[in-house]
């Protein structure tokens, strides 16, 4: 009768670390997920700029507007983009998602592109493509697009 009593023991011990084990196997699973999707956002937002930068550049339409806008009104702010690029603005608003605010600026292909939006307080993330000519104009520019988080 002794020894039923200690085989029942071990037996409990057994289980109680088991579970112990698969509570902590789930933990560092979830855990684990956690990471990688806020290790996984800026290469999501830069896929994302990159997309709309394309859609634009290859865009007959939309490359046509930027390439239109003279050399000498460059730098284009966010601000002048509804009266100079309303079809490309439209184009990056109707694109961005709703948990990220974005805005554009069209510079020379010489100049550092800056955006006067950006929070101090926020990462943001910028992809810039090359606007160069179409059949009939050279006129080679650069479209920055400035993402951050809501």
């Amino acid at each position: 009768m002794k020894l039923q009593k200690n085989k029942k023991g071990w037996l409990e011990i057994v289980e109680a670390f088991t579970s112990v084990l698969l509570i902590a196997g789930v933990l560092i699973l979830l855990a684990g997920n956690f990471k990688s999707d806020t290790q996984n956002f800026p290469s999501q937002v830069y896929d994302l700029e990159h997309a709309i930068l394309r859609e634009i550049q290859f865009n007959n339409s939309l490359r046509n507007e930027v390439i239109s806008v003279s050399q000498a009104s460059l730098p284009i702010t966010w601000d002048d983009f509804d009266s100079n690029l309303p079809n490309v603005m439209d184009k990056i608003e109707l694109e961005n998602p709703s948990y990220l605010e974005c805005t554009a600026t069209l510079c020379r292909i010489s100049e550092i592109c800056t955006s006067e939006f950006p929070p101090v307080d926020e990462e943001v993330f910028v992809q810039s493509v090359f606007v160069g000519a179409n059949i009939d104009n050279y006129s080679p520019k650069k479209l920055s697009l400035f993402c951050w988080r809501k």
